[in-house]
């Protein structure tokens, strides 16, 4: 089976502190999804213990 590693941001705001940064929860859920179906097996990670900040 072949795999396939999706990294998250852990970070809350870009580096000038005045944009944040999320993850939007489609944008990850649907590429999940269409991996998984392609029959990859999907480990997601993050650079830190933290868990992503999501946007529902």
């Amino acid at each position: 089976m072949k795999k396939i590693l999706m990294i998250l941001t852990s970070h809350a705001s870009l580096a000038d502190k005045k944009n944040g940064t999320r993850l939007w929860l489609s944008s990850f859920a649907d590429a999940y999804q269409v991996f998984a179906d392609e029959g990859f097996e999907v480990t997601v990670a993050s650079p830190v213990v933290d868990s992503p900040r999501w946007i529902h």
